[in-house]
């Protein structure tokens, strides 16, 4: 991004405002860092703030499609992971243009990146998860919206994205036979304040503890494997494929293959600006993602015309995808207010909010986009 004393001017206060949005992006399945993009500013910079955003009017009038001359630039993170199997195949199946739209998926390095340039339109749209970073910007005046969810968990009895790991000696010596066994040990997560730690309060509550009765400590997902196996620590909330990779190598076993079932772990975000200034181009991105998600139902992701799109984009092999357990994808895009609410309160209940009253979920979820989705794609039929 070319930067000014003008620039730093103006946006130093709104990137100080939203930089904790970071813990949001932190929880996603880890990728190689890729290289910072370069921005151009952009030609409205030198225009007042816009006003917060509104909610897009419902309306039931046919998407538009729109011929190549015509196609509406929109710019999305790079996330390259399983979560985002939606996007990746809107665009190979052709759903954006489709919908007159010409996705860039845009590489940032980092999560810091990535929630600045949401919060300040440099980036339309992104993945993410709901951790106390984001719910303390959203309270300081960061007018990013949930507009969908993105992936879900696996019912109960389809395993997690985000299993509990215990070392595998640990295990075979019954040392450590139930959650309770950890009490005392050493834990590791990737990111504190985030999905995965509310991941491990769930586990440990239904078990009659808490996070105090473990020694937390973060790291990497890929690092955890090798402090495993170093003995370095005792269990870790894993992701994919980084779980089956670990118990294929015989470094770990998985103690909970449920950490959150049917949850909505990851959801869909749009900036300020992309919500006032294009709310049709909102519309018709949301209608080109939820074709997509319907695609994807019942392992959709492993079928061959989808596997390779999934396997490139995420650099993740057919093979590797094959014994993962995937996420789940919403063919009507139902947002989980009630699971938002659950997360605000836990991390109210442990410290980590800068307020007090809970945010209401009008301030926080905008759903007209993907009620707009479902009125021009009809309900989900099997």
């Amino acid at each position: 991004m070319r930067s000014s004393d003008w620039s730093i001017r103006c946006m130093f206060p709104l990137l100080v405002a939203v930089l904790s949005l970071a813990s949001v992006f932190g929880c996603a399945q880890s990728a190689p860092p890729a290289p910072t993009p370069t921005w151009t500013r952009p030609a409205e910079a030198t225009k007042p703030p816009a006003p917060a955003p509104t909610k897009a009017a419902e309306t039931t009038e046919p998407a538009v499609k729109a011929s190549p001359q015509s196609l509406v630039s929109v710019k999305l993170a790079d996330v390259k992971s399983t979560i985002s199997a939606p996007f990746r195949v809107a665009e190979a199946k052709g759903y954006f243009k489709e919908q007159g739209l010409d996705a860039n998926f845009e590489s940032v390095a980092g999560a810091a990146a990535v929630a600045a340039f949401l919060a300040t339109g440099q980036l339309d749209i992104a993945s993410g998860a709901m951790g106390a970073g984001f719910f303390n910007a959203i309270n300081r005046g960061a007018q990013v919206r949930i507009v969908g969810p993105l992936s879900l968990e696996p019912p109960m009895g389809g395993g997690s994205t985000g299993p509990l790991l215990v070392r595998k000696e640990l295990m075979d010596k019954g040392e450590v036979q139930s959650v309770k066994d950890l009490k005392g040990r050493t834990v590791a997560m990737n990111t504190r304040s985030g999905i995965s730690e509310y991941r491990l309060h769930n586990v440990l509550k239904q078990s009659g503890m808490s996070l105090g009765d473990v020694n937390i400590v973060t790291m990497d997902f890929p690092d955890q494997l090798v402090a495993l196996q170093n003995r370095a620590i005792d269990a870790a909330i894993s992701t994919q494929p980084h779980a089956p990779q670990a118990v294929a190598s015989g470094i770990a076993k998985i103690l909970v293959d449920e950490t959150l079932p049917g949850k909505m772990a990851f959801t869909i975000q749009y900036s300020p600006k992309f919500i006032q200034e294009r709310p049709d181009a909102a519309k018709r991105f949301m209608v080109a993602v939820l074709k997509a998600m319907r695609d994807l139902q019942d392992k959709g992701m492993l079928k061959p015309d989808i596997i390779d799109v999934v396997s490139k984009a995420t650099g993740q092999k057919p093979e590797v995808l094959k014994i993962s357990v995937l996420p789940v994808f919403d063919p009507d895009g139902k947002i989980q207010e009630d699971f938002i609410q659950e997360q605000q309160q836990f991390f109210k209940d442990v410290g980590l909010l800068e307020y007090q009253e809970l945010i209401p979920t009008g301030k926080i979820v905008d759903d007209t986009f993907v009620k707009y989705a479902v009125q021009q794609l009809g309900p989900y039929k099997k």
